[in-house]
Parts: structure tokens; C-alpha cells; sequence
């Protein structure tokens, strides 16, 4: 290998070499489109991802690719990849010239697909409508019949009830900083109020370019979207405005931690405490496969983002690859590998169904992720126009995505907040919700998976459409963050002396188990025992010494069995 490494590098130069002056002599040459392998696909102009053979071989690698004279656009966090700035119109010609390289195991343009629709700024779009009875707009966390006008102009009184049960979640569990939920999208704004101390030192983007907010004269001037903020590492600050809104869906601060209350501006996400990590993939609204591959496997192997717990990728995916494009087909295979390992690490990762009808993207169809459609204020599918919320044999739940009110990256021009619909928002309820459920199993000392998440989502969620289920459209049902948390409980907690957090009545965490056992607990028990509450104190039928049968078996009363039988428990204390 090393004996022929001249000789194939200067085969490469001029091929090299041919190219570029057949590119000097006839610049029209390459002005129409070159034949693309099926299906179609949106090509990157100017950028190939070639990914080496084996690591031994990067050096190599390196050597040619900088004797070429290209521009190395991003490198993943091994080396073994690289994203090539190369001259518009000569991807495909360069393309085949490197896949002779010995060293290369695939060679592919990058591609891209659009992602989440892009709002209007808030000037345009209709005033948030204070609704009865209750003041604030976030009928996805508290649905008491808020009529809301929608982004698309539809206006629908919502059914009370028809939420995520969001407020008596946060009595068991407001999120935790510990958890780390990166977002995968157009990066979130790290100056928005909703953020402040909420966004991870770290980050990720590779996409560096200016981009003027239309129709809105900041009050302080932005050259470029990849300067960093203050204890920032990075630079995947909101180049659009979607990620922002997506993030503010998940983990917009609340005000003080109170379970009941909202912040002044009657606004709050779903975890309202857990740590955010942006991750930029997308440019001018537009999904490049390279750097949705290089953020996850940058989640996979850089150490820095070990701690990230949820992925949340409000994306519509991109066209699954066929056997007759090859290349494309083993970079595919390699980005499933890379989500499957993050599973199998316990990464709970969430993407979306789309919003345009029946969905057969990838990886949004894989089983490595949940995927998430979007339901309005009356249980009824998000519509969009003549299509709506995506559905698919594989789609897992469906959350709250039509009429949200949402934080924008524009702060500087308005409130900050304004209306908008999309599975985009539905992803991030569900992300916010597991979120929660890992701070919670924290605290009770459980190890989550993300199986276990899923079965808490699911034995949580609330059936919608025909059985069977899942169906197409809503699969197991809208999600319930209250319902998904207590199932977390029931199924995976087993210290059963364990039953309070205080023993101080009305106060927060009043009969909500801490993950540790002390007099607090014996002492709600007796209280509950003396009132006679069933739903509490009956936890046995017949107890006279610890470890008979009929200790552990209810009988609808509460007697002094009931008692004796908590003793056992609270001596034997947590396992």
C-alpha cells in the first residue's frame, strides 16, 4: 500500500488537474444538471462528504485531499469524515474521481430538504387572544376552552381537558439542569429571555454565514449568525427562527419553578428545567444530511455532549436511499448506526411525521426514533391546508402542534412570542415530557431507557381514532405527561415506604414519593391511616409479622394490618 501511495496520488492529481482545466476552457460545461442516481434528490452545490476506509488510512486521506487543493469544510469528531468545499457544477466529476481513492469507503454530494415552515414576523400575524376562562394562550399545557386563532387564520374553541395534563406533571417533576435535551435544528436564540441560563456551554454548527431578519431593524446590529454569546463555546445561535420556536415548546422558563404559575408573559415550556444544547444543521431552512450525520455522531463520540439525554429533531426527514444509489445508501446505513448505538447508550430521540401527508422518510421511520404527529385544541389532527399532520404506519403518539404560542428569534422587535401550527412543535411536547421522565427516575434512583420512556408514553397516552392501535394517524394517542410520569412510578419504582416528599399538607410534594425514605414518610402514612384514605393506607389485608402474603395485598379497608404492614416497609426502607 505504501509502495503504490505516489503513484495512485498522482493519478488523482491529474484527474485532478483535467477537471479544473476543463472547467477553465468550457465554464458552461457544467451548466446543466448532471444524471442523479433515484430518486431525485436536493444537491448541495459545492459540497461532497467523503468518509474513509478504516482510520490507519485518514492520513492518508488528509494528504491527497489537501494536495487537491480543497477546502475541508468540517471534519467529524474521528476524522474518518469530511465535508469538502469543491466548485459548484463539478461535484459529480470530482466525486468519481475520489471514489477511485483507495482510502475511500463512500463518496456522496450532500443533500438537503426543507424543513419547518418559516412564520411571518409577528407584526403580520393576528394578536394573541386572551380567551375564558382562563388568561393564557398555552392551551397545549392547560386546555380550560381558550378559543385561539391559529397561523393559518383558523380559530377553534378548544375542549377543556384536551392538553398534556402538564400542571399536576409538574407537581411530581419540573425538570432538572442535569438533563441535557440537544435540538437539532436552525440553531435557538441565546439572548431570548425564555433561555436565560438554560443553554449548555457547548454547541455545535458548521454552517457560518450573515443573514438579515427581513422586515425588522434590530436594535442591535448582527453581522453574522455565527459569533458566539457570552459562556457560549460555538456559534449555533438561531439563523431562522425555527429552532427557537421548537425550543420554547420544550423548556421556555417558568416562573420561579411554581407548579401552578406561569411567568408574566404567561408563557412556559414543557420542562421548564432542564439544560438545552443547540445543534445547528440546517442553513436558509434547509436540512443538509451532512450535518444532521455530523451532529449526531458528534453526540455519539465527542465527550462534551456524554450527558445528552434527549434528541429532538424537528425535521421531516429526508428520501430513504435505494440500491441503485450506493454511496448514498452506505451513508445512511452508517448515520442508522450511529442513532442505534444512541440508543442503545439510552438517548431517547424525537422527530416529527411532517406536515404533508402520508410519511416515508428516513430515519423518521426507523426504530431508533419516536415519531410524533400534531393534534389541535379539540383532539383532531393538525391540518395544513389541503394536507395536515403526517401520518404512518410507524408513527408512535401525537402531541399538541396547531395554534402554539411560541417564543421568536426576533426578540428584539416584539414580546417575542406569537402563534404558530406544525408536527415541528409536536416533537418538542414529547421531547419536554421525556425529559421529565429522566429527571423524575433520577430522583427515585431508576436507570431509564429509552424503552422504558417509550412504555411510559404509551400505557400514559390517550387513545385517539379506530383501534387497533397504533393507528396511521395518531398512533397509541395524544400524550400525558402527568399519566406518562405516574406509570413511571407504577412500573419501575420499588420502594414501596417511600410516599412523600414533606409532611406538610398543600405544600409541594405533599404525597409525592422523594426517592428516600424518613420520618416524613412514616408520618403521612399515619396521617393518611388515621383519615381513613384508602387510595393510600390499604396496602394489606392480614399483617401479624413482616413478609406474610397478606401484607402486600389490598383488601378495600384500612385496618391496623395496614399499619403494621407500612412498619415492615418504612424498617426495610428503599432497596
Amino acid at each position: 500500500m505504501t509502495r503504490n501511495r505516489p503513484a495512485i496520488a498522482r493519478v488523482l492529481l491529474v484527474a485532478w488537474a483535467c477537471l479544473i482545466a476543463g472547467l477553465l476552457a468550457t465554464p458552461a460545461a457544467f451548466a446543466q444538471p448532471n444524471p442523479r442516481p433515484v430518486p431525485q434528490r436536493d444537491w448541495v452545490p459545492g459540497r461532497l462528504i467523503v468518509r474513509v476506509r478504516a482510520a490507519e488510512l485518514i492520513p492518508m486521506m488528509e494528504q491527497e485531499i489537501a494536495q487537491m487543493g480543497l477546502h475541508v469544510i468540517a471534519r467529524s469528531i474521528t476524522g474518518e469524515r469530511l465535508t469538502l468545499g469543491v466548485p459548484i457544477g463539478a461535484e459529480q466529476e470530482l466525486r468519481q474521481i475520489l471514489k477511485r481513492a483507495p482510502w475511500a469507503r463512500w463518496v456522496i454530494q450532500d443533500f438537503a430538504s426543507p424543513g419547518g415552515t418559516f412564520t411571518p414576523p409577528p407584526s403580520e400575524m393576528p394578536a394573541p387572544t386572551g380567551g375564558t376562562p382562563h388568561p393564557h394562550n398555552l392551551w397545549f399545557l392547560e386546555n380550560t376552552g381558550q378559543t385561539i386563532t391559529a397561523q393559518d387564520g383558523l380559530t377553534l374553541t378548544g375542549t377543556p381537558g384536551v392538553d398534556i395534563n402538564i400542571l399536576q406533571a409538574w407537581e411530581r417533576s419540573q425538570g432538572d439542569p442535569g438533563v441535557l435535551v440537544a435540538v437539532l435544528d436552525s440553531g435557538i436564540d441565546f439572548l431570548h429571555p425564555e433561555f436565560q441560563g438554560r443553554i449548555y456551554a457547548h454547541d455545535y454548527t458548521n454552517l457560518c454565514q450573515s443573514q438579515a431578519y427581513p422586515n425588522c431593524p434590530l436594535v442591535v446590529p448582527i453581522a453574522g449568525w455565527c459569533l458566539p454569546s457570552p459562556g457560549i463555546v460555538g456559534g449555533a445561535t438561531d439563523n431562522f427562527g425555527h429552532g427557537t420556536q421548537v425550543a420554547s415548546v420544550l423548556a421556555a422558563s417558568a416562573d420561579n419553578g411554581s407548579p401552578t404559575v406561569f411567568d408574566d408573559k404567561q408563557f412556559a415550556g414543557v420542562d421548564p428545567g432542564c439544560t438545552l444544547v443547540s445543534f445547528r444543521v440546517s442553513f436558509a431552512n434547509n436540512y443538509s444530511f451532512g450535518e444532521y450525520l455530523g451532529a449526531v455522531d458528534e453526540i455519539l463520540n465527542n465527550p462534551v455532549f456524554a450527558d445528552v439525554r434527549v434528541i429532538n429533531i424537528s425535521h421531516g426527514g429526508f428520501t430513504c436511499p435505494v440500491s441503485e444509489e450506493e454511496d448514498v445508501y452506505a451513508a445512511f446505513e452508517e448515520l442508522g448506526s450511529i442513532m442505534s448505538w444512541l440508543y442503545v447508550r439510552g438517548v431517547f430521540i424525537v422527530t416529527i411525521s411532517g406536515n404533508g401527508g402520508l410519511n416515508n422518510l428516513c430515519p423518521n421511520n426507523w426504530g431508533s426514533v419516536v415519531m410524533v404527529g400534531a393534534t389541535n385544541n379539540q383532539d383532531g389532527l393538525m391540518t395544513n391546508g389541503s394536507l395536515g399532520s403526517g401520518t404512518s404506519p410507524n408513527l408512535d403518539f401525537v402531541a399538541p402542534g396547531w395554534g402554539m404560542y411560541v417564543a421568536q428569534w426576533d426578540d428584539q422587535c416584539d414580546l417575542g412570542l406569537q402563534f404558530t401550527n406544525g408536527t415541528s412543535l409536536a416533537a418538542p411536547v414529547v421531547s419536554g415530557i421525556a425529559s421529565l421522565l429522566f429527571a423524575r427516575a433520577d430522583v427515585l434512583g431508576i436507570t431509564l431507557t429509552p424503552a422504558m420512556i417509550y412504555e411510559c408514553l404509551r400505557q400514559g397516552a390517550v387513545p385517539l381514532g379506530s383501534a387497533p392501535y397504533p393507528n396511521s394517524e395518531y398512533g397509541w394517542g395524544r400524550v400525558n405527561a402527568y399519566e406518562s410520569l405516574m406509570k413511571l412510578e407504577e412500573l419501575y419504582y420499588t420502594c414501596a415506604a417511600d410516599v412523600t416528599h414533606g409532611n406538610t399538607p398543600g405544600a409541594f410534594g405533599y404525597g409525592v414519593p422523594d426517592g428516600d425514605v424518613d420520618p416524613d414518610d412514616y408520618n403521612y402514612f399515619l396521617a393518611q391511616w388515621t383519615a381513613n384514605n384508602v387510595l393510600v393506607a390499604d396496602i394489606a389485608s392480614s399483617c401479624s409479622s413482616c413478609g406474610q402474603p397478606g401484607c402486600s395485598t389490598p383488601d378495600g379497608s384500612v385496618t391496623y394490618a395496614d399499619l403494621f404492614a407500612y412498619g415492615c416497609l418504612y424498617s426495610a426502607g428503599c432497596p
